[in-house]
């Protein structure tokens, strides 16, 4: 799922940078470009990767993932568009 439209990166990138080393946004954005454009994906940015951090790096987390699998990450607060009718 893209969570930085403006730089096309993926929520699957923000996890990638998190287990090479990454802790915040600005890691983040120094490593992938997030936010850097406009800056409205920061709050979901930010969500991940305490997510992951989380997730990845405490003893309960790890069990929780091994045993449940990884958790659904919610959709980005991009506006919702209704479905457009049939083409005239």
């Amino acid at each position: 799922m893209y969570v930085c439209v403006c730089q096309a990166i993926t929520d699957r990138q923000i996890e990638k940078a998190v287990k090479s080393g990454a802790q915040s946004f600005y890691d983040l954005k120094d490593q992938l470009g997030v936010g850097s454009c406009c800056g409205s994906c920061q709050d979901d940015a930010e969500a991940i990767i305490a997510l992951k951090l989380i997730l990845h790096q405490s003893p309960i987390g790890s069990i929780l993932v091994r045993r449940l699998g990884p958790p659904a990450i919610p959709s980005p607060s991009l506006p919702r568009v209704a479905p457009a009718g049939p083409i005239r």
